[in-house]
């Protein structure tokens, strides 16, 4: 296999694609474990459209279980599948063919994509992800300058990476893949510990501020005067954002379990805060489907709670369900959300409050009515 030189970003979508190896006790990575590593990537152009197609993590472990096409399970070496080489393999010729100096995440999508008989493969083309869109896709986001590894971009900075020392070759895998975790039975994933998530986010913050040598000053105060209440759910990180076509700068947000406040007021202290320090004049509360509170079992988080030596006279007895602020309705909620918000008494009757419900896997949204 040829000497492969990956961006920061390919090889965070390589580090989660083990990760989802280990998870299945796999001991190599296959096509759809890179197509759920580069799920999580966060950030990038092939991140972008996954997610623009409804291809979330979470959407593309409910459906590649469900594709009649057999498993990648060819052998390969390296710790990669037969398929999963071929997919770096593509990856290159890709990257060789514009004349880039790495292969960045947009070239691992572009081949998976070229995989066509992979179930990743054909779980994209469902999706009406094929080479003519994605190629299309990546010139006009590369004209934006959104992809890093593209043709101009080493020209533009003087020849050399910001991140060239933390780029590696790949001729071994283990020398790029962090060690996988534990593997852990579906559907939880392999849990790292503190001090692993730790070190991960610190050499991202590395590799983020060379990248980054010059951000735009932004003000505190934002330009939309808009604030949003919304759910902590990680699902809706780096999402909401893209759905709403907001950017820094723009709103402020306000999170919290299941987007409310319940017997805490701290979420609306912090919207009144929004109000009267932030010149705010809009404030959205955005519910999202499957929410956990609807579904949370109160005894068993006061059990887990006791359990971990937290003192039964620091948990309320009464009515620990309104403690927690679990709910049954999601639409139902956030619309009784919104009601608190204007009976509160902290708010003039010229900042307008909306409700709003986000789809957690399409990104669609609708506003509940009563």
């Amino acid at each position: 296999m040829p000497e492969h030189r990956f961006t920061s970003r390919a090889r965070r979508a390589l580090m989660f694609a083990r990760r989802e190896a280990a998870s299945e006790g796999r001991e190599q990575i296959n096509a759809e474990h890179i197509l759920l590593g580069l799920s999580q990537v966060g950030e990038g152009t092939g991140y972008t459209l996954l997610q623009r197609c409804g291809a979330t993590t979470e959407a593309l472990r409910r459906r590649l279980p469900h594709l009649d096409a057999a498993p990648s399970i060819t052998s390969g070496a390296e710790g990669f599948t037969g398929d999963a080489r071929r997919v770096l393999e593509s990856a290159h010729r890709e990257g060789r063919m514009e004349g880039c100096q790495f292969i960045g995440s947009e070239h691992l999508l572009l081949g998976i994509i070229d995989g066509r008989t992979t179930r990743a493969a054909r779980l994209l083309a469902d999706l009406g992800l094929d080479l003519m869109r994605y190629r299309q896709y990546l010139d006009d986001a590369r004209q934006d300058a959104h992809a890093t590894s593209a043709p101009g971009w080493a020209q533009a900075t003087g020849g050399a990476s910001p991140l060239g020392q933390e780029r590696e070759t790949l001729a071994d895998a283990a020398a790029v893949l962090p060690e996988a975790p534990p593997a852990a039975p579906r559907p939880e994933p392999a849990a790292a510990s503190p001090g692993d998530v730790l070190e991960e986010i610190l050499a991202h913050n590395e590799q983020f501020v060379a990248q980054h040598p010059e951000v735009p000053p932004a003000s505190h105060l934002p330009t939309r005067r808009l604030a949003i209440l919304t759910c902590m759910d990680c699902r809706l990180t780096d999402f909401w954002e893209q759905a709403l076509g907001l950017h820094r700068g723009e709103a402020v947000v306000v999170r919290s379990a299941g987007g409310g406040f319940a017997d805490n007021d701290s979420p609306l202290r912090s919207l009144a805060v929004a109000v009267y320090a932030l010149d705010v004049d809009t404030i959205i509360v955005m519910g999202h489907t499957g929410c956990g509170m609807s579904q949370i079992s109160v005894g068993e988080i006061v059990g887990k709670m006791s359990d971990r030596g937290v003192s039964r006279d620091r948990i309320p007895s009464s009515d620990a369900r309104a403690w927690l602020g679990a709910f049954t309705d999601v639409a139902d909620h956030v619309l009784d959300t919104v009601d608190a918000i204007r009976d509160s008494g902290l708010f003039p009757d010229d900042v307008a409050i909306h409700p709003l419900l986000i789809d957690s896997d399409t990104g669609r949204l609708s506003v509940p009515t009563r």
